[in-house]
């Protein structure tokens, strides 16, 4: 284990026992609670997100509607929920394996893609607004759709989640998983070994090999922890399959930011494009936050 992979964990049970002993803002002279340390991590991975929440917000100012103002809290708020059942997967996977350690992990999972599919929802209607489409129109916002994608006129987006796309194949895998809420739900199941027992989770019987071969175009097989020795199920554990899963989804949300248009947002003109430098965000806060919950630390 590295010294960063330490923090992590160290940072992990921190967490749960004692809320405010996430982070410190040094400059700001407060200690942050578990929220507010998620806030700042979730942030400092998405730094086209300064531009893009300012303009929404100003759009609010401008507007004397709060929509946008929401839009971007929702946006934020659905990712620190995502990182807080990445916590919940994690300690389940850390335990000796039992039911209650697959129901809690299979629990973490289920939310922790409800809220993914949240945040890129949330994006989409940010983008719609941002390209001056209807507001009443705001519902057919949606990455999977390619008549909306060409409307938004913008092609990078366009083609960003094109068949096969490394964007559609993300966005995809959290659909399917997102969408068991509709039908026979994820489930768990408790593999044994003569030196350790661990959590699975089962895919969803008619999408698992379309999740296995868009995960595969991702990164190797061995990264997300696949398991296909089981009556005939594809499983998958869950804390390696999340752990693979957030770089990309914070990459491919700051790609969609920093290409979501703005023009069609009504301003008063103060927009904040810089991170900010004292406070919560400093540098050194944002550093510590990162490294205490197991995200890259900013460059800058």
């Amino acid at each position: 284990m590295t010294a960063v992979d330490a923090l992590a964990v160290v940072g992990l049970y921190l967490r749960k026992d004692d809320p405010f002993l996430g982070a410190w803002a040094p400059k700001g002279g407060l200690n942050l609670d578990h929220h507010l340390t998620a806030w700042v991590a979730v942030r400092s991975q998405l730094p086209s997100g300064w531009r893009w929440g300012s303009a929404l917000v100003d759009h609010s100012t401008a507007t004397d509607d709060d929509y946008a103002t929401l839009l971007f809290g929702s946006f934020f708020e659905r990712l620190v929920r995502m990182l807080n059942h990445r916590d919940d997967i994690h300690r389940a996977a850390l335990q000796r394996a039992d039911n209650q350690t697959g129901h809690d992990a299979t629990e973490a999972l289920d939310t922790f893609m409800f809220n993914v599919v949240g945040a890129f929802d949330a994006a989409a209607i940010a983008a719609h607004m941002g390209a001056g489409r209807q507001f009443a129109d705001r519902r057919r916002a949606g990455w999977q759709s390619k008549d909306w994608r060409k409307e938004l006129g913008v092609q990078h987006l366009y083609e960003m989640f094109h068949k096969n796309k490394p964007a559609d194949d993300l966005f995809t895998v959290c659909r399917l998983l997102r969408n068991t809420v509709h039908g026979a739900g994820l489930s768990s199941m408790v593999v044994s070994s003569t030196s350790s027992r661990k959590t699975l989770v089962r895919l969803p019987h008619a999408e698992a090999v379309e999740i296995v071969d868009r995960l595969e175009h991702l990164a190797p097989a061995h990264t997300w922890g696949i398991d296909d020795r089981h009556r005939g199920h594809l499983y998958v554990d869950p804390s390696r399959l999340v752990e693979g899963l957030i770089p990309h989804i914070f990459s491919t949300l700051d790609e969609v930011l920093a290409h979501t248009p703005l023009d069609g947002l009504t301003g008063t003109g103060v927009v904040r494009e810089d991170i900010p430098i004292d406070g919560f965000f400093d540098i050194s806060t944002r550093t510590r936050t990162c490294l205490l919950t197991g995200l890259n630390p900013p460059s800058d």
